[in-house]
């Protein structure tokens, strides 16, 4: 199928958010390596247990919309909650508790679904459809300004944002905040404060 008409295909279909199984399938996952850990991890940088799972929970939607890419095309190789949605949950889980770095769940996404064998170029393309699906509007308090930054979730755009700015910013702010969010795409304002 040519790229250009399965694009379109997979944006007419592609979800806002993300589907109840996927949710509950990425959460068993993360729960699978909670439990398997010994002694039982240290969460306090997720703020206890509940950040941490939604932490890993917010790339549920990441995960669907890639498997919209597949659906399109009926390119699934097994099924998917099994195959992708709780491998992912368990090794981006891991991959959190690990981390020295940022993690970046495309990449965890992307060996969860070669590992699941589906084709690598498919997988590159699908993700790359998929992310920067959405943008999200901050409100940074202290610099009194507004700023639309896209992100694979709410959590990732706001980390991308305070990225962006500068020391002398930073010090600064007061308080981000999500006030709104759109699919990607469309004309937007300021996207990162040092443009």
């Amino acid at each position: 199928m040519n790229t250009t008409i399965l694009k379109q295909l997979v944006d007419s279909k592609l979800r806002s958010t993300a589907d109840d199984l996927t949710l509950a399938y990425v959460t068993k996952g993360a729960f699978k390596t909670l439990l398997a850990a010994k002694p039982y991890p240290d969460l306090d940088a997720f703020e206890g247990e509940m950040g941490f799972i939604q932490e890993v929970i917010s790339q549920a939607l990441l995960v669907d919309q890639v498997a919209d890419w597949f659906d399109a095309v009926n390119q699934h190789t097994g099924v998917f909650c099994y195959e992708v949605a709780e491998p992912f949950g368990e090794s981006y889980a891991t991959a959190l508790l690990l981390r020295t770095t940022t993690v970046d769940p495309k990449a965890v996404l992307r060996q969860t679904m070669i590992d699941a064998q589906y084709a690598i170029e498919e997988v590159d393309r699908a993700i790359e459809h998929a992310c920067g699906q959405r943008e999200y509007l901050f409100h940074v308090t202290g610099l009194d300004k507004e700023f639309w930054q896209k992100g694979l979730s709410q959590r990732d755009a706001r980390a991308q944002l305070w990225n962006a700015l500068t020391d002398e910013q930073r010090n600064r702010v007061a308080e981000i905040v999500c006030i709104d969010e759109r699919s990607a795409g469309r004309a937007s304002g300021e996207l990162a404060p040092n443009h």
